[in-house]
């Protein structure tokens, strides 16, 4: 697993290429990087300046940050937005847990990510499962609550 410094040294080390443009293997990992930190892949991978550009928002992002964000598993497209009806809210970046509620409601939306575990299906039933036996102990104890009141009322 990558240190903050790790990788804040390597993308000093590409800054020597910036201006000369990068390799094909520079390339490849500066859209890694977009991916993992900037949560999208390069804009236009045939553009040289996209690469450019790309690894000046890395740069400016774990800089600012100070260091790594949150790993996640599911990276949308770019410009494609996650928007959960039922709370009204909306995500770029979602987090594992919101992805998978997300596709728990519309698995068929699945194209919507650039990247996704292999396992997704698997993750998502997990997930469901994991809501309703939530949901269930959740009832279970409003229902003990109800029932104490009302005996406690007599």
């Amino acid at each position: 697993m990558a240190t903050y410094n790790s990788v804040m040294s390597r993308l000093n080390e590409l800054r020597d290429h910036f201006d000369g443009g990068f390799s094909a293997s520079e390339r490849d990992e500066i859209n890694q990087f977009s991916i993992r930190y900037l949560g999208h892949p390069v804009e236009n991978l045939t553009c040289g300046d996209c690469y450019k550009d790309a690894y000046v928002q890395i740069y400016a992002k774990l800089s600012h940050l100070g260091k790594l964000p949150e790993e996640r598993n599911y990276v949308l497209k770019q410009g494609e937005l996650l928007r959960i009806f039922s709370t009204g809210q909306t995500y770029s970046e979602p987090t594992d847990e919101q992805a998978e509620k997300f596709l728990i409601q519309f698995p068929n939306c699945i194209f919507k990510f650039a990247a996704y575990p292999s396992d997704w299906q698997e993750r998502v039933e997990k997930r469901k499962k994991a809501i309703y036996r939530q949901k269930v102990a959740n009832e279970k104890r409003e229902a003990k609550r109800i029932s104490k009141t009302n005996s406690n009322a007599d």
